[in-house]
């Protein structure tokens, strides 16, 4: 497990650089800007030029790490690039409620399709709808019909 540790970091240590940006804007209390978004394993990487497309700074993981990292790299690189975590995984809600974290801010995609053109749209408007919630630190569950938001930590 170590050496994966090791090797992360050193995959971590390029893409940061494209991260720390937004964790910058946010040290010096730019609180209207968007956080980055990490895109899990789970979801398509074209979802990430999706988002881009539409003035979401996004990464798929698989641009970023390891792609054997487990939920806890995920989640410690997300809190320390200030960044969201978007996946179709139900863990790192749990991870949320077990350790009752204040963040990174998750959002659960609950979705029969993956389907960029179906999600996408709801991705984005979500966001927005729920910016301040997702800066403060949240999990967001998302289905097509309804959203519901929790903030953290998770009771």
């Amino acid at each position: 497990m170590r050496q994966h540790a090791v090797i992360i970091t050193n995959i971590f240590q390029d893409a940061e650089l494209s991260f720390q940006g937004n964790a910058a804007l946010y040290a010096a209390g730019m609180q209207n800007e968007m956080p980055s978004v990490i895109i899990d394993m789970n979801l398509p990487p074209s979802l990430a030029g999706y988002l881009r497309e539409h003035g979401i700074d996004a990464k798929h993981w698989s641009e970023i790490g390891y792609a054997g990292a487990t939920d806890d790299d995920v989640m410690a690189y997300a809190a320390k690039c200030s960044a969201i975590i978007l996946t179709y995984d139900l863990d790192f809600g749990a991870i949320l409620a077990v350790s009752g974290r204040n963040g990174p801010s998750v959002i659960q995609i609950r979705s029969g399709t993956l389907s960029q053109a179906v999600i996408g749209p709801s991705i984005i408007r979500i966001m927005q709808q729920f910016a301040p919630e997702l800066r403060s630190g949240a999990l967001l569950t998302v289905e097509l019909e309804r959203q519901r938001v929790r903030m953290l930590p998770l009771r």
